[in-house]
């Protein structure tokens, strides 16, 4: 069986339901501000990387929650850790100088300042700070999948 097909299974369930609140955000959104700027075309494309990255550490979590069992008792605080430390409430320009690079290391703090930026501010993604992102998307699913298939053999005998 493969077993890759239960975190893609995840992640793409995870993608469809953020589709369809995507689609309410949107009614939502023309009701309420009128037609969206044309940055908003940039926000579907910043969700690429970020569905890369959640694979990445789906593989991660997947791998190593199979030897270390009380890991899915970590992922739910974290979880809410991470949105409260991402711009979800704020935005990041209000971040201490100090503090940002904490802050930028959240995985979901550059996908939601961006698309934030280019749904609420009507500014185009900073192309620099999109790639680097990408870059690190790349890395994590990589060395998550190869974490991954690198640990598949034991899973077996620890189950």
């Amino acid at each position: 069986f493969p077993l890759e097909t239960l975190v893609w299974s995840s992640t793409l369930t995870a993608l469809f339901n953020l589709a369809v609140g995507l689609i309410a955000f949107f009614i939502f959104y023309v009701i309420r501000e009128g037609a969206p700027p044309t940055s908003a075309w940039a926000a579907p494309l910043l969700l690429i990387p970020h569905a890369t990255m959640v694979l990445g550490i789906g593989f991660w979590l997947a791998a190593t929650g199979v030897y270390v069992r009380d890991l899915r008792l970590v992922v739910a605080p974290v979880t809410t850790l991470l949105m409260f430390l991402g711009p979800v409430f704020y935005s990041l320009a209000n971040v201490p100088a100090r503090a940002r690079a904490f802050i930028l290391a959240n995985p979901i703090t550059v996908p939601l300042g961006e698309i934030s930026n280019a749904l609420f501010r009507n500014a185009w993604p900073d192309p620099m700070m999109t790639a680097l992102y990408t870059l690190a998307a790349i890395v994590v699913a990589v060395s998550g999948h190869a974490w991954f298939q690198h640990t598949r053999d034991g899973f077996a005998d620890v189950v």
